[in-house]
């Protein structure tokens, strides 16, 4: 051909390098400046072979990392949680009641396990920001005025400057900011709607004002698992995504 004259190529062979759950990787390129009569179908075999064992040790060092990573978050986020626990215990038993809703409803979603494990992080940490928020706002006793709410809405920011600051979970900042945006973008604090909300934003969002919405606060009562479900089912397509909030009703109906 002209373009392999062009480029001095007398023999090639190329064979993909697919990993183990069938995704393509790249490919494994062999080639020479002179031609290759013998070239035939055991090469090309021998390339196969060769292929799998570079897509073994790619998939290898994908987990090392992987693996680092995850040691990493783990050793961030009980620092921070802590932290939280020691200026709110409400908050810190609140993230964990949300956390086993959430992880339930990506389930029900059928989320794969690295979206999944996004969705534990963000749940465990949605609420992370709230270490920098004022005593006298975070545990007020009465109502939130006008100008408290417009300090407490900084918190979803605060949890991704945290997140970006801890090292390890700076994949997660964008959805910690996010966790407070509504699907008709009337939240806050970017408006992001429908789809621009990660997934894992919305998984949160919906399990966390269930779980609010069900709690004793200093400043009313719980409501009954009843009627915030009726509240969930109502928000779904303007304050939830349609489909977490469908899923989160079907795991509460399972009990």
């Amino acid at each position: 051909l002209p373009i392999t004259e062009s480029a001095g190529v007398g023999a090639f062979a190329s064979v993909p390098i697919t990993l183990s759950d069938g995704r393509l990787y790249g490919t494994l390129c062999a080639g020479s400046h002179t031609a290759q009569p013998s070239l035939d179908y055991r090469d090309l075999q021998f390339l196969r072979v060769f292929a799998r064992i570079v897509a073994d040790q790619i998939e290898h060092a994908q987990q090392e990392h992987r693996a680092h990573a995850l040691a990493l978050q783990a050793a961030a986020t009980g620092t921070l949680l802590a932290a939280l626990g020691a200026r709110d215990g409400y908050t810190v038993e609140h993230s964990q009641a949300v956390l086993d809703l959430a992880v339930r409803v990506a389930d029900q979603l059928g989320l794969d396990e690295p979206a999944v494990d996004q969705v534990r992080q963000a749940a465990l940490l949605h609420d992370i920001g709230k270490i920098a928020i004022p005593d006298a706002v975070l545990n007020k006793a009465g109502p939130l005025t006008p100008e408290d709410w417009e300090v407490m809405h900084t918190h979803p920011i605060l949890s991704e400057e945290i997140a970006v600051a801890a090292g390890g979970m700076e994949g997660l900042a964008p959805v910690l900011r996010a966790e407070h945006e509504r699907w008709d973008g009337g939240g806050y604090p970017d408006g992001l709607a429908g789809e621009q909300i990660p997934v894992a934003s919305r998984i949160t969002f919906v399990c966390d004002a269930y779980h609010a919405m069900t709690s004793d606060r200093p400043y009313r009562s719980a409501l009954s698992p009843d009627v915030a479900r009726e509240q969930i089912a109502a928000g779904a397509g303007t304050q939830f995504c349609p489909s977490s909030a469908r899923a989160l009703l079907d795991v509460l109906a399972d009990g």
